[in-house]
């Protein structure tokens, strides 16, 4: 009897190291495979979420890893996989701007209805240039028209060499920023509130909060985030950088 009850023993203790050993398979297995997802990225990710996955630009040529964002590129200017100037990972967008009539150029994010309450951020490089330049960067609408306006707008203004300003513009109110160091990468940050206060956060290359903006909101439940010149601009003439777009729903800051 008491031969058996080791031989039941030794039995059940190889079986619970195997079915432990099953389980810790499974579970490498399934990081394995988020991981994998992740790097592969094409179109298996969501953008929109408390956050939701971060579009980081590293899967293709003229794709993206998140399913809400698309691009429109009438003149062939953009890039959705350049390794010119990259913030993270080896693959960033840029937008080969060369003067007027190119606001029909844009990458656009869709949340798939409209939020009156979010945050969202961006790396951007803050190219130098030795004239004036004032470009609008990026603007969050209602509807799929970059310039609709009924959101906000950001201006990337240039007047000469080293030093640039954010500027941020909506139908209410704006604000301009401090000098801000060129030919750096830095982070935009949009804390979005329909019919209230909002802001814009400037962190530089470190991620060192350099300045806030500061905005009244109309309102609005905004769904469409563009990247690109917003309007035909003479100006627009430099190669523009963005990298790790991010949305959090909520509100509040990263």
């Amino acid at each position: 009897m008491i031969r058996k009850l080791i031989l039941i023993f030794i039995a059940l203790s190889f079986f619970s190291v195997c079915f432990a050993g099953s389980i810790q398979d499974m579970h490498k297995a399934v990081i394995a495979g988020k991981n994998a997802a992740a790097v592969g990225c094409g179109g298996t990710q969501t953008f929109v979420g408390d956050p939701g996955d971060t579009e980081t630009f590293e899967f293709e040529a003229a794709d993206f890893c998140c399913t809400e964002f698309s691009e429109v590129d009438i003149d062939t200017i953009i890039n959705t996989y350049d390794n010119t100037q990259v913030k993270n990972g080896s693959y960033a967008l840029s937008i080969a701007l060369t003067g007027a009539n190119q606001d029909d150029n844009y990458v656009q994010a869709d949340f798939g209805s409209g939020d009156a309450d979010f945050t969202v951020d961006f790396w951007y490089y803050l190219y130098d240039a030795a004239d004036y330049n004032s470009v609008y960067i990026h603007t969050a609408t209602t509807t799929t028209n970059p310039a609709g306006g009924d959101g906000w707008n950001i201006r990337h203004d240039h007047f000469s060499t080293g030093k640039a300003h954010i500027y941020t513009v909506s139908a209410i109110n704006n604000d301009t920023s401090i000098d801000i160091t060129t030919n750096q990468w830095i982070r935009l940050e949009v804390d979005y509130n329909k019919n209230g206060a909002s802001t814009v956060k400037i962190y530089d290359a470190t991620n060192t909060l350099k300045d806030t903006l500061n905005f009244t909101a109309e309102n609005n439940d905004l769904r469409y985030l563009s990247f690109g010149c917003i309007y035909s601009n003479a100006d627009a003439t430099n190669t523009h950088y963005y990298d790790d777009v991010r949305y959090k729903s909520g509100g509040g800051g990263f």
